[in-house]
């Protein structure tokens, strides 16, 4: 009998040991057990949302069709001029979620949404831009913060 309550006993302080490692794994080895925040990715094309392009030429007045997974309800994004010794930030647009967007489970969201650039050679002068997300949340592993640019960027080529 003094057997069994020794298994019992041996057993019980495995559980309790598994149990406090994994409740506090963060503290004891100073990693976090968190899926990693997936970045929004973002594709362009002048030709429609089907035909993704690498870098396209884009003309003031024309429109840039914009695809995007992985994004939050109301995500913002960033154009910036890339042509000058920093990088100019030139314009910004949100994703609408209401319209043009489907769920792709955990909160987040895959889009097609198209914007109308603009033929205003003082705001937007002929060079390479890109266009990129800002963070909505700040990640769980302090690698960036809200409002920082994320992801990788979408570059395209303006001309007036």
């Amino acid at each position: 009998m003094e057997i069994k309550n020794k298994k019992i006993l041996v057993s019980a302080i495995i559980v309790v040991a598994i149990a406090f490692i994994s409740f506090n794994f963060e503290t004891i080895t100073g990693q976090q057990i968190r899926e990693p925040i997936p970045f929004p990715k973002i594709s362009l094309s002048t030709i429609g949302h089907d035909n993704p392009q690498f870098e396209p030429v884009v003309n003031g007045r024309s429109k840039l069709y914009i695809n995007l997974e992985e994004v939050y309800p109301s995500q913002e994004f960033e154009f910036y001029l890339q042509d000058t010794p920093t990088d100019r930030k030139v314009g910004q647009f949100t994703v609408r979620t209401s319209s043009d967007c489907e769920t792709t489970g955990k909160g987040r969201y895959t889009c097609k949404t198209d914007e109308l650039l603009p033929k205003d050679a003082s705001r937007w002068p002929t060079g390479t831009y890109y266009l990129q997300a800002e963070s909505k949340i700040n990640d769980p592993n302090d690698n960036y913060r809200r409002g920082d640019l994320i992801g990788k960027k979408a570059f395209f080529k303006y001309i007036e």
